[in-house]
């Protein structure tokens, strides 16, 4: 049973440590993927801004549960001064 934690300690020391490296690698993964898919749709005739919504919209969707869930409780309450600063800034871009 000792032999085991420790292993497991060495694991998640070694994941702490190379933790940057891991995350930048995945990124990297996650760029590729981006790139092939958008060249082999642009090759299939898909339009350049049909390609941004759809990619935007997926993102939204993707990243939704996450922020819903991990900033339940740090979320502000969204009061009038709220809404005008979102607006505002809508609508400087």
């Amino acid at each position: 049973m000792g032999i085991f934690h420790c292993n497991y300690c060495d694991i998640k020391s070694m994941f702490k440590r190379f933790k940057p490296h891991i995350l930048m690698i995945l990124a990297q993964v996650g760029y590729t993927i981006l790139y092939l898919t958008t060249e082999a749709s642009f090759k299939h005739g898909m339009n350049p801004h049909v390609y941004i919504t759809y990619r935007q919209i997926v993102g939204a969707l993707v990243m939704f549960p996450f922020a819903y869930v991990l900033e339940r409780k740090v979320r502000p309450k969204l009061t009038a001064t709220m809404l005008a600063e979102i607006f505002v800034l809508s609508l400087l871009g």
